[in-house]
């Protein structure tokens, strides 16, 4: 039974490595985090230049282009028999991917949200300094999405997906602890916390491994759902703390063993999903 399950293991790792799916995903999110980039100041430009009109027609043309391109080089799905991996015949392991979903959005929650609240009520720090660190804050999130792509070439995806949710929760409980004892530390945990939202891609990838081929489309679906109910649920109760805490401090240190909690719960989760074996391996 041990050297099937072995067995087992090594088809899987040895599915992410040959087909590179999970590389590829990710790569391709990378690639899409360019478009913060162009929402940000080059749409600004582009408003005062052609107006908000021109701005967004040049924005339609550009996602046309692109969806016109999706179109035209997207090969025909498999036959059935022919697909490039065998998942497991039911979903049952989706189950354990649900709250890790719910909690990587967490991280864009509070850089988005309560970053620039956080460091002018807590550290007193001015609208330069926190412009400054959110920047730093963006440019660390892209750096590690273009980074995840050349690391899940070297290291295995679920390796990677659980070191970075276990810095996550260490540091959000340790600066939990002491909300205000360091913005520099303050910074490197937003940076962290940011940059779990480039895990996505490899639970999605992970997701298509087990997912059944006529169901997949349905449940990577739902799963993109559940991150962004994540959001609305994180951004509703962060706001809810911030009205019945006392003051910056109190209300961040709640935040944060509250996100902490969250993570740690993701992560325990997602740990104790069962090894599945695939078709292939059954026969």
């Amino acid at each position: 039974m041990r050297a099937h399950l072995h067995g087992s293991g090594l088809s899987i790792r040895k599915s992410w490595r040959r087909g590179g799916r999970a590389e590829k995903i990710a790569a391709i999110s990378a690639v899409g985090s360019l478009g913060a980039l162009l929402s940000a100041s080059p749409m600004v430009w582009l408003s005062e230049t052609l107006g908000w009109r021109g701005a967004m027609l040049v924005a339609a043309s550009a996602m046309a282009l692109c969806a016109a391109g999706v179109a035209l080089r997207m090969g025909p799905p498999p036959q059935e028999g022919q697909s490039e991996d065998a998942p497991e015949s039911r979903p049952a392991g989706i189950v354990y991917l649900l709250p890790i979903c719910l909690t990587l959005s967490l991280g864009g929650t509070f850089r988005n949200a309560w970053a620039t609240p956080y460091l002018p009520g807590v550290f007193s720090a001015d609208q330069r300094v926190s412009g400054f660190a959110l920047t730093i804050v963006s440019a660390v999130g892209m750096g590690t999405s273009f980074a995840i792509p050349a690391l899940v070439s070297r290291v295995s995806p679920r390796s990677i997906v659980t070191a970075g949710m276990a810095a996550a929760t260490i540091a959000a409980f340790a600066m939990a602890v002491s909300p205000g004892s360091s913005i520099v530390a303050a910074i490197a945990l937003i940076c962290l916390l940011y940059s779990i939202g480039n895990l996505h891609p490899l639970v999605m990838a992970e997701a298509q491994e087990i997912a059944p081929s006529k169901h997949r489309g349905l449940l990577l679906g739902f799963l993109n759902t559940v991150v962004f109910f994540g959001v609305a649920i994180s951004s509703a109760i962060f706001g809810w703390i911030a009205q019945i805490a006392g003051g910056p401090s109190a209300t961040f240190q709640i935040i944060l063993f509250s996100t902490a909690g969250c993570l740690a719960i993701g992560l325990t989760v997602y740990l104790t999903r069962p090894a599945w074996r695939s078709v292939a391996n059954q026969r």
